[in-house]
């Protein structure tokens, strides 16, 4: 993407960058987050202190791959990143759905540093917290709650060009 110009103000290659990442930004991260996924995320009640692998290892996995693009994008001695699965994709989605990838990385590292794996009674796997005092729980689920809701908006504002107010 290009920098910005001496005064400031993104130059007009900018805007077309930003144009061009927005518009496919819009086509292609709707065919990696469902419907579904998203519904997960804004009814789950967090506060049962687990979320159920089956949706959360979508956001892990996207996570990674987030990542890995952004770098491959950043530094030219990574850029052979860009290679693998859809990180050349989820780069031409760059800057326009930098929040998005922002928000889902710290939902993801939000669940991942505070959790242990364990599997229900009918064999679902979940992510549990892994703490016993109550006061640490509520901090735990409540920023799992706010995590998933900053994807939410992040999505609602990019890709289905919702307003910010």
């Amino acid at each position: 993407m290009k920098e910005k110009i001496a005064d400031g103000q993104d130059s007009a290659a900018s805007y077309a960058d930003y144009a061009q990442s927005l518009q496919f930004a819009r086509s292609f991260l709707p065919t990696l987050i469902s419907q579904q996924h998203l519904d997960w995320l804004a009814t789950w009640d967090y506060a049962l202190g687990y979320v159920p692998a089956k949706y959360f290892n979508l956001f892990s996995e996207l996570s990674s791959q987030m990542a890995r693009a952004q770098e491959g994008v950043k530094d030219s001695h990574l850029r052979h990143w860009l290679n693998e699965g859809n990180r050349l994709q989820l780069s031409q989605c760059l800057p326009a759905a930098a929040p998005i990838f922002d928000a889902v990385k710290s939902f993801a590292h939000a669940v991942v540093a505070d959790t242990v794996s364990r599997r229900m009674p009918d064999g679902e796997l979940i992510y549990e917290h892994g703490h016993a005092q109550e006061g640490a729980v509520a901090r735990i689920t409540n920023n799992w709650q706010t995590q998933a809701e900053d994807i939410l908006a992040a999505y609602r504002a990019v890709v289905d060009g919702a307003s910010q107010n």
